[in-house]
């Protein structure tokens, strides 16, 4: 009699672990900023075509222009914060591919780092521009 169970145990059964979330945001954050980098150059490449930036500008004043700088200004934070994150973190897995840091302990330890220095950098460089 075959039992309906999954082959390998799945993300709905392990309870969320700093370790886990770290390593999935990892990856997300990657593809997120390959998608900030895509479609910004994109974007910059369309306003080289009609060589003004005063029809982005004609543009978002038809448009709510409060709300779109709320929604740019926020972006901005995000993606800072996100390339922080990511940057972190690559040297985080940096250390990993030296065979440092593999003890349970270390890697909370330098998890946390990563968070907290993320948001350590972020408000410092949004100090510089805002």
């Amino acid at each position: 009699m075959k039992k309906n169970r999954p082959l390998s145990p799945h993300l709905t059964i392990y309870k969320p672990q700093l370790t886990s979330m770290l390593s999935i945001f990892h990856r997300v954050s990657g593809v997120l900023l390959a998608l900030v980098l895509l479609f910004g150059s994109f974007f910059i490449y369309i306003l080289n075509i009609f060589s003004s930036y005063f029809f982005v500008y004609n543009f978002l004043t038809f448009l709510n222009i409060d709300f779109i700088n709320f929604l740019i200004v926020s972006l901005f934070v995000f993606f800072v914060l996100l390339f922080h994150y990511h940057f972190l973190n690559g040297l985080r897995h940096w250390y990993w591919d030296f065979g440092f840091g593999f003890n349970l302990k270390s890697v909370y330890f330098t998890g946390s780092l990563v968070i907290l220095g993320s948001i350590v950098l972020s408000l410092v460089v949004l100090n510089f521009v805002f």
